[in-house]
């Protein structure tokens, strides 16, 4: 059930924050990490999909003040963005080595179908 849950909840964002419709195709994986300044543990999950209708996302005025956009990469230039990132605060850090460790899992998975 909780994972049906997160699968709802990746759909729901990922049209809220992307404007686009998605149909997961199946699971990379989940990550623990243990952020010691803040003394969090937080759970992260990474998911395989297909977009099945591109939109428009829907940003705050803030967000939209910040420079948020949608940026459309191949997963090779995805890695290699991410990759030759210099994060320059504390969860920066964090970020990048779970997202190069899940856009390399997907990369995996994908080669090997």
């Amino acid at each position: 059930m909780l994972a049906k849950n997160r699968a709802i909840a990746l759909v729901r964002e990922v049209k809220e924050e992307v404007g686009s419709e998605i149909e997961i195709t199946k699971e990379v994986g989940e990550i623990i990490e243990y952020r010691s300044i803040y003394n969090l543990k937080q759970i992260s999950y990474c998911y395989l999909g297909k977009i099945t209708s591109k939109g428009s996302p829907n940003f705050t005025e803030k967000e939209l003040s910040q420079g948020f956009k949608v940026v459309w990469l191949s997963l090779n230039d995805a890695i290699s963005k991410v990759e030759n990132d210099k994060p320059e605060h504390y969860e920066g850090f964090f970020i990048q080595k779970r997202d190069i460790v899940f856009l390399k899992k997907a990369k995996q998975i994908l080669q090997t179908k």
